[in-house]
């Protein structure tokens, strides 16, 4: 059996992700922050979120991971599936092989 030779793409990069800080600042704490964070970093700039939004960033990371493992499992499946190397090739030729002779000696 001939089989059709499908290129496998070269998998990408892995991702590369640069460091985030996150500094939980109160009320009773955000006079000191201020201060220490402005000397050590200059500009103050803020971005705030709730804790329920907190939350849901969390959720929603895990389920890009989840997402993101599935679909490599999907890629690893079809990646065996095009696979048709010499031996897969004989194995599978052996076994049609097999299952002619089984139908010519019924």
């Amino acid at each position: 059996m001939t089989y059709p030779r499908i290129q496998v793409p070269v998998r990408p990069q892995p991702v590369e992700l640069n460091d985030v800080k996150f500094y939980v600042v109160t009320p009773d704490t955000l006079d000191s922050f201020l201060e220490e964070f402005e000397k050590d970093n200059g500009q103050i700039v803020f971005v705030a979120t709730s804790v329920p939004s907190y939350e849901n960033l969390s959720i929603n990371l895990q389920e890009l991971r989840r997402y993101i493992l599935q679909q490599k499992e999907i890629i690893l499946y079809y990646e065996k599936a095009v696979d048709f190397s010499e031996e897969r090739a004989a194995a599978e030729a052996q076994a049609e092989a097999a299952a002619q002779a089984a139908l010519k000696s019924e």
